[in-house]
């Protein structure tokens, strides 16, 4: 199970190099970015787990089985969790200029935390499902309360208006 900790550190690595290239801007931007990086990355990884020749789910069928999991289930799970570590991110170079702070490390820190959960629960058997919906009602909740927060400390930070 180390998925979670390579993903989410390349995935806001990638957030790092967006931000560095157009401006670090507010942490609102770093939400925005996040998400967007995330979901490129959810897109990449769900065309890698369905369409792979190694066949990594061991038959057709499975990989078919598989669908609805990694599709309808876990839609935008990567997205979320990015866009929260990409807010983060934003804030911490907004106010020191650098990218790791307690701020920005305590959320990617809960982003491998969440995504950990999510892996573990696909090996859980029929308990697992129970324990993604768990999991999957933590992260909008997060979600939602970092957008929140991004949008007022963007506002805080840029005078009034986010950017």
């Amino acid at each position: 199970m180390i998925a979670p900790f390579v993903e989410e550190v390349l995935k806001v690595a990638g957030v790092v190099v967006v931000l560095r290239i157009f401006g670090v801007g507010t942490p609102i931007r770093g939400f925005v970015v996040g998400y967007l990086v995330g979901a490129a990355f959810e897109c990449y990884e769900n065309f890698l787990y369905i369409a792979s020749p190694d066949d990594p789910y061991g038959s057709v069928a499975e990989a078919f089985a598989a669908l609805p999991v990694r599709i309808l289930l876990g839609f935008g799970l990567h997205a979320a969790a990015t866009a929260m570590t990409g807010a983060a991110v934003a804030y911490t170079l907004g106010q020191s200029g650098r990218v790791l702070g307690r701020v920005s490390i305590g959320v990617l820190l809960l982003a491998i935390g969440i995504h950990l959960v999510w892996d573990l629960a696909t090996v859980a058997g029929i308990a697992g499902y129970a324990l993604m919906a768990l999991d999957y009602a933590v992260l909008v909740a997060l979600f939602l309360v970092t957008r929140k927060r991004a949008l007022a400390a963007s506002k805080r930070m840029s005078g009034g208006r986010p950017s």
